[in-house]
């Protein structure tokens, strides 16, 4: 099986979201994308959401398994 990692963004509003299997990990403006916005600490230190993605992907890598990463654009409803 591969896990995948979405990035998706709304750069129209600074806005990410990123998933691991289609399970919600954090959503956020760009600046919240760090452990201590939302208490999560899973993955190691990151500072975006890019930088979030790739800690999952290690993460898994480490636990030996296969893992993309897919990027696309969506639109952020409040």
């Amino acid at each position: 099986m591969i896990n995948t990692i979405l990035v998706q963004v709304d750069k129209s509003c600074s806005m990410a979201r990123v998933s691991l299997n289609n399970k919600g990990i954090m959503e956020g403006n760009f600046w919240d994308f760090h452990p201590g916005c939302h208490g999560i600490y899973d993955y190691g230190d990151f500072r975006s959401y890019n930088d979030l993605a790739s800690m999952i992907r290690q993460k898994l890598f480490k636990e030996g398994k296969e893992v993309e990463i897919i990027n696309e654009t969506y639109k952020y409803i409040d």
